[in-house]
């Protein structure tokens, strides 16, 4: 579980210090060179199309078993994913304090660093947040093609037939993957505003009625798009994992 975490982690990390100058590359307000952006964005869907499982099988090929190759796809995944959505937060930025650097003469990477940053710094880190916990959930997928991790334990465990040390595995799989749902279940709920839960209580509404006319719909809202988007990931995987296997018998 320890490695699974390393490689997420670390995943992540470097596909940050990947998606960085790509994002500002991919910002159609950073710069006029048309080319240029339709180029990036252009890689970055490319790269985004590619799956981290195939990314994983290329890259055991190329350096061998272990948790450096799941590293390797988790990041250059997640460099085509973090670039795109950083490029957005860019793009939608107040160009106001932009103009009036320009006007008092500073330098592009002035305007970056002083006039970019600051505004999309928030959107950043819940993005790489996110990010984190998708990597963290695919860390474990990759292991069972030999990229290390959690689910490199589980398979050799079945392939010995060490049926404990595959039950902890998969005991371990379950917690994490509980533990993401509940993330998004509970980022959901935060969501939703005090003010109408107030103003029901005043209107002389009981907990009950509250629960189910002001909380749950405004949070089920909230919460649908990341679990059906963990859905479809999650019947990707299983697709590739099941190609995987008749390949492999």
């Amino acid at each position: 579980a320890l490695e699974t975490l390393q490689i997420a982690l670390w995943g992540t990390l470097l596909g940050i210090v990947l998606a960085v100058p790509l994002g500002f590359l991919a910002a159609r307000n950073l710069h006029g060179n048309r080319w240029l952006y339709q180029a990036t964005r252009q890689l970055l869907n490319v790269i985004r199309s590619i799956n981290e499982l195939i990314l994983a099988l290329v890259f055991v090929s190329a350096v061998g078993l272990g948790p450096f190759p799941g590293v390797l796809a988790l990041a250059l995944h997640g460099m085509g994913m973090l670039a795109k959505f950083f490029a957005e937060a860019i793009e939608e930025i107040d160009d106001g304090p932009l103009q009036a650097l320009r006007s008092a003469g500073a330098s592009q990477l002035q305007i970056i660093a002083f006039g970019v940053v600051p505004q999309v710094i928030t959107a950043w880190i819940a993005v790489v947040l996110y990010r984190f916990e998708v990597n963290l959930r695919s860390a474990t997928v990759l292991g069972m093609v030999g990229a290390g991790g959690l689910g490199f334990e589980l398979v050799s465990s079945l392939k010995l037939f060490r049926y404990q040390e595959t039950a902890t595995c998969i005991i371990v799989i379950t917690v994490n993957a509980g533990a993401f749902i509940s993330a998004i279940v509970k980022g959901a709920l935060e969501s939703v505003e005090v003010g109408q839960i107030e103003a029901g209580r005043a209107l002389g509404l009981t907990e009950h009625q509250i629960l189910w006319h002001l909380v749950i719909p405004p949070a089920f809202k909230m919460m649908l798009p990341a679990l059906f988007n963990q859905f479809i990931i999650s019947v990707k995987d299983t697709a590739m994992l099941s190609i995987i296997s008749v390949n492999e018998i």
